[in-house]
C-alpha cells in the first residue's frame, strides 16, 4: 500500500516538475522571460529534458530503472541546489513567479520531494 501511494505520488509530482519546466522553456523560447544558459543552452529545457527522462524511467521496472531515476532527477537537483546559492547571494540569477519565489527554490524542493519519494516507493 505504501509503495504503490508513493509510486503514485511521485507520479503527480513528476507530472507538474514537467509543466512547470515545460511552460517555463515555452516562456524562455518566445522571449517572455530568459533562463540562464549553460554552453549556449538555457538550463531550463535541460531541466525539462531530464524531467521526461526521469518520467520515462520511473514508468520502466527493469532494475537500473531506479539508479538511472535517481542520476536523472539528481542532475537538475545539484543544478537548482547551486543556483539557489547563486540567488541568495548575486539575486536574479532564476526565474521568478508572480509572486516573487525563484523557480530554482522550487525546483530544488520537487527534486528533493522526487528522491525522498521514490526512495519511499522502492524500500
Amino acid at each position: 500500500m505504501k509503495k504503490t501511494l508513493f509510486y503514485w505520488l511521485t507520479t503527480a509530482v513528476l507530472l507538474f516538475a514537467i509543466y512547470g519546466a515545460g511552460s517555463l522553456s515555452i516562456n524562455d523560447f518566445n522571449g517572455v522571460i530568459t533562463c540562464p544558459k549553460v554552453v549556449g543552452i538555457p538550463v531550463c529545457y535541460i531541466v525539462l529534458l531530464f524531467f521526461v527522462l526521469g518520467m520515462l524511467a520511473h514508468f520502466t521496472t527493469r532494475t537500473w530503472s531506479a539508479k538511472a531515476f535517481i542520476v536523472l532527477i539528481g542532475i537538475p537537483g545539484v543544478v537548482a541546489f547551486f543556483a539557489s546559492i547563486a540567488e541568495l547571494s548575486v539575486q536574479h540569477v532564476c526565474p521568478k513567479t508572480a509572486s516573487g519565489i525563484p523557480m530554482c527554490f522550487i525546483s530544488l524542493g520537487l527534486c528533493s520531494m522526487l528522491l525522498v519519494f521514490k526512495y519511499v516507493s522502492l524500500n
